[in-house]
């Protein structure tokens, strides 16, 4: 996020702007580890705020930064079960899977008047960044080079169920 953060800056210092910025997770707790440790720390920034994608509804900011990209039970998409008393009340789930937390993840891509950087773990992202990376967007996959880059693993399917995928 600082190096995003740091780019982004000094971007605004070379064109004599000020950008705003919303740092954005699926979660409020994943947000938790970033915000104390960026108060004040970018003089080109005009404002770098923290939401949950929920919070940014409606709302716009120069940059958006994504945190928070992984698989699993408290990733994006969340992967939970939903308590059987609960989903009498709920409507009928869609054929297409996370059709919700899609178009929440689509809300969190919009938010960005120039660009949207999404910050993930090359081992256990997001289904949606596969999707995103192999499914022929306009995406710069190669902005930022140095050590927190992790070198692309190859996706393997699982030989059993084939919807699945092996990892190391």
């Amino acid at each position: 996020l600082n190096t995003v953060l740091t780019r982004i800056d000094a971007m605004a210092k070379r064109r004599g702007t000020r950008y705003s910025v919303y740092v954005l997770a699926r979660y409020w707790y994943e947000l938790d580890e970033f915000r104390d440790a960026l108060r004040d720390r970018y003089s080109g920034l005009e404002d770098v705020k923290f939401s949950t994608v929920h919070g940014a509804k409606g709302l716009e900011a120069d940059f958006v930064v994504m945190v928070g990209l992984e698989a699993g039970r408290n990733g994006f998409p969340a992967d939970k079960p939903v308590d059987s008393f609960q989903e009498m009340f709920l409507p009928p789930q869609e054929a297409y899977p996370f059709a919700e937390e899609r178009r929440l993840f689509y809300v969190a891509l919009t938010r960005a008047r120039h660009r949207v950087y999404l910050l993930f773990d090359a081992v256990s992202h997001s289904p949606f960044i596969r999707e995103l990376t192999s499914g022929g967007y306009p995406i710069e996959e190669r902005e930022f080079s140095g050590d927190f880059i992790q070198a692309e693993l190859p996706v393997v399917p699982c030989p059993r169920c084939a919807s699945g995928e092996l990892r190391p």
